[in-house]
């Protein structure tokens, strides 16, 4: 079977490149290599086959090649501080080693290896330490290897060690700069000063030169330093290789200048901002700056306003350090500074001036300035305080002006406080707003009354001064006590029990200690009885006890009583309590007022009587009693029932024996029993009866604009006819009155001139009977008249004399008054009354006062209205320089200046704008 043969380099074709052929016979396979290089090396496969079997064979040619140059280093040249990279390749079989080595010398044989990490020679950040010989070196142990030699130079651009500094001198001192330029010859130096050229055709200014191994070094002189000397100095050093520039910042210093526009921006009691503009500091920081002040009451003369007048050496002399780390910068166009010096005092004027101090010297003065310090609070409390009882609720302050210093402004017054003592002397704690304040005017005033105080109670004085800005401290409290008045309040808890019909037990509770107003030597009991009867003069009773209770004796029975309790002092009398009223309980009754019998046929006679005079009670019936003349023995009796108003007040007994005589008397009965009886009346049955009138005349008190029934019920028989007189003449029917069915005379309407005697008579055969009514008509009381006794700020008292009582008793007064547009304010008053003073009223208006008086009738006209000034006018205000004091940013009122016209301010309203708006 045939073999075939194939080849592979490597696992690929053999590249035609290698220019390999390939010999074979039937059983071999030749390669021949014409030109064997280091290319050929590889491993050789050689595959043979046929249709049996597949087998190959591998072997390995190694082709053994002496170094040579496939990248050769050539010599270079690089820029200082700049980074290079040079390669070396050789070729050859096995691969050759590169190494550099590094020349020490002219000779090959100073070379000494560097350690590289590839096959190329790399010079970071070159200097002039690189620049020299560097070999190459190529070796596989195969030939000699290769060498070659190169040289790098590292080319140094003119530069600077640094590329700034600075210099500074004094001004007039000389100064030189130095500018030590580095690198490659050639270098050229050029200088300039702000950006423009030097004069070296100045005296003042030169130049020197001198090459040194590392370049060239130039130095600047100036002879003599002055101001305008400073600035920005560039030193240019220039070579083929490059340009540097050395900066050099030149300050010439001296002492800075004086800081200009010194102005007081704010002004305060004990400190001022001042605000300059930031002055020149001379090339030398400012380290502070120094303040001089001086009150200026302590200048013989006003010379020290000039720049060169003046003394600032005196005692009087304050200085002041303000360093830099307390100055206020402003950076707008105006580079203004501003600090605040403090350590002045109030409202005094100073002269004050400032100097710019750096290390070289201090600047000179500012012109001085003149300022004034604003008010302060004073500090010091009036002294020698001392208190007197004044009048009544009044008491009297002095004491001395505080020391001048102390004043911090113009005293425009003092504040006088008046507070009870948290234990007042009658050992009771007081509220917190029983404070009682003035305010007096005036520096000198060392005097005042304060009013209106609680009597006979201990109060605390305090007094402190006031300026403008406000208020000083209080002095020590001095304790005074107000005279002793009346009480202030009235009796508490008033209770009153009925023990009987005519007793009652009253009881109170002594009035808030804080009222007394004194010591309470004993209470006044004051009681009327309230009886609803025209003819009844309800007199005012007092009675006094020293006790917390008592009791009333001899009272009206079943009445009601208006009581009022008071405490007195040795004063007077003080506040009464509100009415109580209590009624007595009820009694059996008196007997009734009057009896009559009258007989009415041969079997019948009427009796007919008046209700008793004090009924103690409600009469809830009559009891009539009767027995035949003469006999002994127990009386009939037989009970009448009243209604509502007490009637009937008659009875007709029936069924009694003719022409005889009888006797009758009547009782009447309460809820509690019944009452004494009436006298006795005899009165016989009669055919025959004569005329009788039944009813009684009696006196008749009416209220005009009523109307009034008078009866007259007339019997007998034959039955009579009633007849009415008046002022001696028949009453016949009119508008005024008319007689009725039954015989009464109805008054349509009572007036004054309906008032006099009214007769009823009565006529049969057999006899006549009259009986006379005295009708009194009653009005309302007259108007009062007042008369004003005096007006203060805040009370008016009047008095009157009592009017005509229009036919009933005064029961009391009404008094009104109010201000003009404003609702009526009104005060009852008893009748007793002939005074009062109106209190809590405003201060400096005019009130309208008006009072009426009243009795059972009604309320009676009012009086003419009076118009009265309560004393005070309205407030009146202060001129501007007096009222208002002003500084850069804020406005002070002196509200204390405010005239108040005698009444006290509520407020103050205040109202502000900008100029033009």
């Amino acid at each position: 079977m045939p073999i075939y043969f194939s080849w592979k380099k490597d696992d690929m074709s053999i590249p035609a490149s290698l220019q390999i052929t390939e010999k074979k016979e039937e059983f071999y396979s030749l390669l021949v290599f014409k030109d064997i290089s280091a290319k050929h090396s590889g491993k050789y496969t050689c595959y043979a086959s046929n249709a049996a079997a597949k087998v190959n064979y591998t072997a390995e040619l190694q082709v053994r090649v002496a170094p040579r140059w496939a990248l050769e280093p050539m010599d270079t040249a690089i820029m200082l501080g700049n980074t290079i990279s040079i390669n070396c390749e050789a070729e050859g079989y096995p691969i050759p080693t590169i190494t550099w080595f590094k020349g020490q010398g002219k000779m090959s044989q100073d070379f000494k290896p560097l350690s590289m990490r590839n096959n190329s020679l790399v010079l970071n950040l070159a200097t002039d330490i690189d620049e020299g010989y560097y070999m190459c070196q190529a070796a596989n142990e195969i030939g000699a290897g290769l060498k070659k030699v190169i040289r790098i130079n590292v080319n140094e651009p003119a530069r600077f060690e640094q590329a700034a500094r600075n210099v500074s001198s004094r001004r007039n001192d000389p100064v030189s700069l130095e500018c030590q330029a580095k690198g490659d010859d050639p270098i050229a130096i050029s200088w300039t000063h702000n950006n423009g050229r030097i004069d070296l055709n100045n005296f003042r200014f030169s130049i020197a030169e001198m090459k040194t191994d590392k370049g060239v070094d130039s130095q600047l002189t100036i002879a003599r330093s002055d101001r305008h000397d400073s600035g920005i100095y560039r030193c240019v050093a220039e070579n083929p290789y490059g340009r540097a520039e050395l900066v050099i910042f030149l300050a010439v210093q001296e002492r800075p200048d004086t800081p200009s526009v010194l102005e007081v921006f704010e002004v305060g009691s004990r400190t001022v901002k001042l605000s300059w503009r930031r002055p020149f500091d001379g090339n030398s920081p400012v380290l502070s700056y120094l303040v001089q002040y001086q009150p200026l009451k302590y200048l013989q003369s006003h010379a020290a306003l000039g720049l060169s007048g003046g003394d600032w050496s005196g005692p009087n002399i304050i200085n002041v350090t303000l360093p830099s780390t307390s100055i206020s910068r402003s950076y707008d166009s105006d580079l203004r500074e501003s600090a605040i010096v403090a350590g002045l005092t109030p409202a005094t004027t100073f002269l004050i001036r400032m100097q710019a101090i750096n290390e070289i010297e201090r600047s000179p003065f500012t012109d001085p300035i003149v300022l004034k310090t604003q008010e302060e609070a004073p500090t010091e409390a009036p002294s020698n305080v001392q208190v007197q009882t004044g009048g009544e609720s009044e008491l009297i302050v002095t004491w001395q002006i505080p020391s001048r210093e102390s004043w911090n402004g113009e005293l425009i017054g003092y504040t006088v406080n008046c507070s009870e003592e948290k234990q007042n002397i009658n050992y009771i704690s007081v509220v917190n707003n029983s404070l009682k304040s003035v305010i007096v005017s005036g520096w000198a005033t060392t005097k005042a009354t304060i009013r209106g105080l609680r009597k006979y109670t201990r109060y605390a004085v305090t007094v402190r001064a006031l300026n403008s800005f406000g208020s000083g401290p209080w002095s020590a409290a001095i304790f005074g006590t107000t005279a002793e008045g009346v009480p202030e309040a009235p009796p508490q808890h008033v209770n009153c029990t009925a023990l009987s019909s005519q007793s009652l037990k009253i009881s109170w509770l002594e009035p808030p200690l804080q009222f007394h107003g004194g010591i309470i030597q004993g209470y006044k009991i004051l009681y009327r009885p309230i009886v609803n009867q025209i003819d009844f003069l309800a007199k005012l009773e007092v009675k006094r006890t020293s006790n917390l209770e008592t009791y009333l004796h001899t009272l009206h029975k079943a009445t009601n009583y208006s009581l009022r309790v008071l405490a007195y002092t040795a004063t007077g009398d003080g506040v009464a309590s509100q009415p109580l009223y209590c009624q007595t309980e009820d009694d059996v009754p008196d007997a009734p007022a009057a009896i009559k019998a009258a007989a009415l046929t041969a079997d019948s006679i009427l009796i007919s009587w008046l209700p008793p005079k004090n009924r103690n009670g409600i009469i809830s019936h009559y009891t009539v009693y009767s027995r035949e003349a003469g006999r002994k023995g127990q009386a009939k009796s037989h009970m009448v029932r009243v209604d509502e108003n007490g009637y009937p007040v008659t009875y007709e007994a029936r069924g009694l024996a003719e022409n005889q005589m009888y006797e009758f008397w009547v009782s009447a009965s309460t809820s509690v029993g019944e009452g004494e009886p009436t006298s006795v009346v005899a009165q016989a049955t009669n055919t025959r009866a004569p005329a009788r009138i039944a009813s009684f005349g009696q006196l008749v008190r009416k209220a005009v604009g009523t109307s009034l029934i008078l009866e007259c019920l007339a019997v007998g028989n034959p039955t009579p006819r009633a007849r009415w007189l008046t002022r001696d003449r028949p009453v016949t029917f009119s508008p005024f009155y008319e007689v009725t069915n039954e015989g009464n005379l109805k008054i349509h309407r009572v007036e004054g001139s309906l008032s006099g005697n009214y007769t009823c008579t009565a006529n049969n055969l057999f006899g006549s009977d009259e009986i006379q009514y005295q009708v009194i008509a009653m009005k309302p009381p007259a108007a009062p008249q007042i008369i004003v006794q005096y007006a203060s700020a805040d009370s008016i008292r009047v008095s009157w004399d009592p009017p005509d009582d229009g036919g009933a008793p005064l029961q009391g007064y009404s008094i009104s008054y109010r201000i003009t547009g404003e609702t009526w304010a009104q005060t009852e008053l008893m009748p007793e009354n002939n005074a009062y003073t109106i209190t809590g009223l405003k201060c400096g208006n005019q009130y309208i006062i008006k009072m009426s008086a009243h009795n059972i009738v009604g309320d009676g006209v009012s009086s003419e209205e009076i118009n009265v000034w309560t004393k005070g006018k309205a407030s009146q205000a202060p001129n501007g320089n007096e009222l208002i004091a002003t500084n850069a940013s804020c406005v002070n009122l002196k509200l204390s200046t405010w005239n108040n016209g005698g009444c006290p301010i509520h407020h103050f309203s205040i109202e502000h704008r900008p100029l033009g708006k």
